[in-house]
């Protein structure tokens, strides 16, 4: 059997499509190499750019259709607390 591990921090993100935080991993490094970086606000925004972009059509989350990320956060999973926060108005 491989072996498991839960994330140091999860990703929460309200699109306009959503009603509900659709959360995902926040690896900041994987097998060594650095994947997002600190879960700072300056890396969640940059994130969430990528992410807007890989929905519109011809991009690798095209077929889900194009979003738009009102609101998100980073939250470290052994205790909830927040350590970044994106908002569309900001």
């Amino acid at each position: 059997m491989g072996r498991t591990s839960t994330p140091t921090y999860r990703l929460e993100m309200m699109t306009d499509r959503t009603v509900r935080h659709e959360p995902s991993a926040w690896r900041v490094r994987q097998f060594g190499r650095a994947v997002n970086g600190p879960p700072t606000n300056a890396n969640l925004a940059r994130a969430i750019g990528a992410f807007e972009q890989s929905t519109v059509p011809g991009g690798i989350n095209g077929h889900l259709g194009r979003a738009v990320v009102e609101s998100a956060r980073i939250v470290r999973q052994k205790d909830g607390a927040v350590m970044a926060e994106y908002r569309k108005d900001d």
